[in-house]
């Protein structure tokens, strides 16, 4: 593994961190996403979702580079750097909904 690779495989993953009930069907830990879904579904358990969301941020990079094939280094890092930009534009979006409809109630009354 060249010093590059290493660095990349011991860095966080935002992608599978951002979107952890979808980056890991795609990355070869369907089992995961499953328990993702599982923890958000019955929101009892959803601190333990979280963890699986931290978990995948510490070791995704590892796990997808380990259990999907990819051609070569780039078409890795292109399809983690995809991964993290979408974990954006969807978080960003949540956030932009969440605080229009906080603004809304909080101007307008329930």
């Amino acid at each position: 593994m060249s010093e590059r690779t290493e660095a990349d495989a011991a860095g966080w993953n935002w992608g599978a961190f951002l979107l952890p009930m979808l980056w890991p069907f795609w990355n070869g830990a369907a089992d995961l996403a499953a328990m993702v879904w599982f923890c958000m579904i019955f929101s009892i358990f959803a601190p333990i979702g979280i963890g699986i969301a931290v978990y995948l941020g510490l070791m995704g990079t590892t796990m997808a580079r380990t259990r999907r094939a990819f051609r070569d280094e780039a078409q890795f890092a292109a399809v983690q750097t995809a991964w993290a930009n979408a974990g954006v534009i969807v978080w960003a979006c949540l956030i932009a909904a969440l605080s229009t409809g906080l603004y809304r109630y909080l101007i307008h009354g329930s």
